[in-house]
């Protein structure tokens, strides 16, 4: 099943089919759109929201870039590379050091205190601010040794066609949700239209884990390019 059946959900649930199945005012490309703006949304302002944790084998040096991810939204820590099991939580590179020796000592059932037994272990990290997927790790990783790390990454986006399959779209019920409210606004000045616009809004909110207030300011904010005017 491809996202052609949710398109025409939604067009049957904005009564906008006719007898004959086809639609009166809206397109499943305007639909589509609008699924996509709600997407484009949530990743500005949720991003954690399409986060996922992933193992990354680093390169050699302090530098890393996982270019997979947009942005790391954090670091969880070293893991093993072969079972992708996380060995031992991994700091930032700006906490106090005695505190970042306390909290290895802390973990010792996972053997972050015997370098004999885990091999080469990473001290801490440090996120490059507006560099995307870049991570600075300290000691530098040394040539020839297989260094793992599980990094919280928000993965590049994908524009949704029509073809694309429903089950891959882990943010499918909140993007109806907006493109109802996009829908639902393009007719703004009917009452019940309205009405309606603002529970898709609040309910793709809710869905979507984004803060209410947030999301009124982006619209605000937004040059009108989401109150259908």
């Amino acid at each position: 099943m491809s996202l052609k059946a949710s398109v025409q959900g939604i067009l049957t649930d904005l009564n906008d089919l006719d007898s004959s199945g086809q639609s009166t005012t809206f397109t499943e490309s305007q639909i589509l759109r609008y699924m996509n703006e709600g997407r484009c949304l949530i990743e500005s302002l949720n991003p954690s929201f399409y986060a996922s944790v992933v193992i990354f084998k680093l390169d050699t040096g302090s530098k890393q870039q996982f270019k997979d991810c947009t942005q790391v939204l954090g670091v969880i820590g070293q893991a093993d590379c072969e079972t992708c099991d996380i060995t031992s939580e991994l700091p930032k590179c700006d906490s106090d050091p005695s505190d970042r020796w306390n909290q290895c000592w802390q973990k010792c059932e996972t053997k972050c205190c015997n370098d004999s037994d885990t091999g080469f272990k990473l001290d801490c990290y440090k996120l490059l601010t507006g560099s995307g997927g870049i991570v600075l790790v300290e000691p530098p990783v040394p040539e020839g040794v297989d260094v793992c790390l599980a990094v919280n990454c928000m993965p590049k986006s994908k524009e949704l066609t029509i073809e694309d399959s429903p089950s891959t779209c882990q943010d499918l019920p909140a993007i109806t949700q907006w493109a109802l409210y996009r829908a639902s606004m393009v007719d703004a000045e009917d009452p019940s239209s309205f009405s309606a616009a603002q529970i898709y809004m609040r309910t793709f909110a809710d869905l979507s884990s984004v803060q209410l207030t947030a999301l009124k300011e982006a619209i605000d904010n937004g040059d009108k390019t989401y109150t259908g005017k």
